[in-house]
């Protein structure tokens, strides 16, 4: 009988790559973007700024993401303790990304 050797379909190296490949795409795209809406609106610096730092969040996914891989790898995949602590530092990790955005969107706003 053939022994068939059992292979990731998506390995932790490809995942790793996608993230860092968004990471500088986001990163570029929200420059230029935050360029371009500001030259239509006469606020280049501005609205560059903003959005560089919402081109940052993609480099947050991947922090993020090797942040998963190192709390996993110590403490296993299917603990309850990684579930509990992955649930409690990514909630707060959103919750902060959240009102930063809203503060942005709002500061934006009252510029307009």
């Amino acid at each position: 009988m053939d022994t068939q050797i059992l292979k990731e379909l998506v390995s932790q190296e490809v995942v790793e790559r996608a993230f860092l490949t968004i990471a500088v795409a986001g990163l570029a795209v929200g420059l230029i973007t935050g360029i371009a809406i500001g030259t239509m609106k006469h606020r280049s610096k501005q609205y560059a700024a903003a959005g560089f730092l919402l081109g940052l969040l993609f480099c947050g996914v991947y922090g993020m993401w090797l942040l998963f891989d190192a709390i996993t790898d110590k403490l296993g995949l299917d603990s309850i303790a990684n579930l509990g602590a992955q649930l409690l530092l990514f909630s707060a990790i959103g919750a902060v990304a959240g009102l930063a955005v809203a503060h942005l969107v709002v500061m934006l706003s009252r510029n307009a």
